[in-house]
């Protein structure tokens, strides 16, 4: 029996995937799939009740897990936090790799989808990029009043070695996209929030690297930071985030400011 055999006609498919698009007809024989309007979301294959859809674009993956409850999730949510204290040693590339992997999966822009990653392994090379990073601050900030910060940070590091850009961290995690991707920079940001919370689960820690980002997401400063990476010409930095092993432990949540939200 093939798979479009098993249809029951119930148009879940056809709902998710929604008539505007038209990649799906129900027909007599089953879902018929038009793949030259499908953007591969693979909703349709997700919600069919009966798997019925041999989608080539969208292969039948796992079934999903039962959800924890709310307060198991509002515990765990609440204890990702951006961390700045980092062990010495790195996280491995095989770790790595698997971390990264699920910046994959959080909805982007129409499934653009579009990001890919780089990272940066070591000390030794993060520490270059703070020296890169030191040159195009002298170059950039006193042409740009609004940067004045930046070069107090650049100050600090020369005077006391302090590294307050990357925090010590053993890796760092670059979010690309092509350089017309008018949703790159959002799509980044998804990505690498859903880094941040898979990272704890591993073991390890992150932290947004705003300072950096500042200049290197930025399309007048991004040069040498993209010449650093070898980024290629149609491509640019999205975003940036630390990783590594925290050298630090917390043992109670954090509050935030009430909630405000209105109802209308």
């Amino acid at each position: 029996m093939n798979a479009a055999s098993k249809c029951i006609k119930c148009n879940l498919c056809l709902d998710v995937c929604g008539y505007m698009r038209g990649a799906i007809e129900i027909t007599d024989d089953g879902p018929a799939l038009n793949l030259e309007k499908c953007n591969k979301c693979g909703h349709c294959v997700a919600v069919c009740p009966v798997d019925a859809i041999d989608h080539p674009l969208s292969p039948v993956q796992p079934l999903i897990m039962p959800l924890p409850p709310y307060e198991q999730a509002e515990n765990y949510l609440r204890q990702v936090r951006s961390v700045r204290l980092y062990k010495p040693e790195p996280i491995p590339q095989d770790q790595m790799k698997r971390l990264v992997d699920i910046g994959r999966f959080p909805q982007t822009g129409g499934n653009s989808q579009g990001v890919s990653f780089h990272v940066l392994e070591g000390r030794e090379k993060i520490v270059r990029l703070i020296d890169v990073f030191c040159e195009a601050a002298d170059e950039f900030c006193p042409k740009n009043p609004d940067l004045a910060w930046i070069a107090a940070c650049v100050k600090t590091y020369r005077e006391t070695g302090y590294d307050g850009l990357f925090r010590g961290c053993t890796s760092l995690i670059f979010a690309l996209s092509k350089k017309h991707d008018h949703r790159g920079r959002e799509n980044a940001q998804f990505a690498l929030t859903f880094i941040a919370l898979m990272a704890p689960v591993m073991g390890y820690a992150t932290c947004w690297a705003g300072i950096f980002e500042r200049l290197a997401c930025d399309p007048e400063y991004a040069g040498p930071f993209a010449d650093f990476i070898g980024l290629p010409e149609d491509k640019c930095i999205r975003g940036a985030m630390m990783a590594g092993i925290p050298a630090v432990t917390y043992r109670r949540l954090v509050e935030r400011d009430p909630l405000d939200i209105t109802f209308q």
